[in-house]
């Protein structure tokens, strides 16, 4: 999307928003950017109504190939899914160290008053924040074609950052996208950063995929705490320092000064590719269509098969084995809500004959 914007490429940049929402909800928050790369296209340099027209009617027909390509999965079900996955976690922050985990906060109900607000409502608030200033970044920034790019890195970061209900793993596309950025525009400052924060975010999963998993971690333990003040500085940092140097357009040699010892090689073509025409097309549609028919009238049921026992205090939940069979190894999930304790113990009776 990013690359399709800063080639005028609007269509394509419709495309493939479009294709990374079926994929995944979280990509509405990358709407923004994909907002700034509209008002680029329409009007600049100047106004132009043949553009607005083209991309009023390139929106509504790639929305509507959205809409056509849920079908299958029954639209209905489709947004049921994107509503239920914003709402499916109810806590602050879910083991991401940010501004959340900073107060110790982690694992705390967003219901929860923080000052004079429900937790919940401080997140809302810093989306509509982290969207204007996203938006008012990209449109004070007119002639560079680069700052998509950074801007859906920054989006992602200010979101991690300062939203309810994050887990560690958001994180990813900021750190991927703002390193992206370094290719368009080594900014020494954009590359020291970077690392930085792969550093803080490094720290993080060790917490959440060794410490946390194992049973014994402190859930607001001053570890985290100290990366969760680090990540806020720093996103802080690149939001507002950073990006002033990477989307001005003035250059100050000192700020490109990275030095690399690596001999740059023009890479060679080893052999020329064959050139597609019409019939290869053709034949790849025909293969797509009849693929795409068996894939989509097997996709099974839309509801998975759940098993669960809603407990009250002092109840008990017993499972008896035959063929004096026990099981090894006992998985449990260890999120930390409600102060839950429970005991497990087993009985090995042998039946006797009468």
């Amino acid at each position: 999307m990013c690359i399709n914007l800063s080639n005028n490429k609007l269509t394509l940049a419709y495309v493939f928003f479009l294709s990374g929402l079926l994929i995944k909800p979280q990509m509405l928050l990358f709407s923004p950017v994909l907002l700034v790369g509209m008002i680029d296209y329409i009007f600049r340099p100047k106004f132009d109504f043949s553009k607005l027209t083209r991309a009023f009617v390139t929106g509504v027909l790639s929305l509507v190939g959205f809409l056509i390509l849920c079908l299958p999965f029954g639209i209905g079900d489709v947004f049921n899914k994107y509503f239920s996955t914003v709402s499916s976690y109810h806590y602050a922050t879910v083991n991401a160290c940010n501004f959340y985990q900073f107060l110790g906060l982690n694992w705390a109900n967003q219901e929860d008053f923080l000052l004079f607000l429900p937790i919940k409502v401080w997140g809302y608030i810093a989306i509509v924040l982290s969207v204007i200033f996203v938006l008012a970044l990209g449109l004070r920034t007119k002639d560079n074609k680069n700052k998509y790019m950074f801007l859906s890195g920054i989006m992602i970061a200010l979101i991690f950052t300062f939203s309810v209900r994050m887990h560690e793993r958001y994180l990813y596309p900021a750190i991927v996208l703002l390193l992206l950025c370094f290719i368009y525009k080594p900014l020494k400052q954009l590359y020291l950063s970077v690392c930085a924060l792969s550093v803080l975010h490094f720290l993080n999963l060790k917490y959440s995929m060794v410490d946390y998993l194992s049973g014994q971690a402190d859930i607001n333990s001053p570890y985290l705490i100290l990366v969760s003040l680090l990540t806020v500085l720093l996103v802080l940092y690149i939001s507002f320092s950073v990006s002033k140097k990477y989307l001005s357009d003035r250059t100050n040699e000192n700020d490109y000064t990275l030095t690399f010892r690596l001999t740059p090689k023009v890479p060679e073509a080893t052999r020329k590719l064959a050139v597609l025409d019409k019939k290869d097309y053709l034949i790849m549609g025909i293969i797509t269509l009849i693929y795409a028919a068996v894939a989509l009238s097997n996709l099974g049921d839309m509801k998975a098969p759940v098993t669960h026992e809603d407990f009250s205090t002092d109840d008990e939940l017993i499972f008896t084995f035959e063929d004096n069979v026990a099981p090894v190894k006992i998985a449990h999930y260890t999120a930390p809500w409600n102060n839950q304790k429970y005991e497990v113990s087993m009985i090995n009776e042998t039946p006797t004959g009468l």
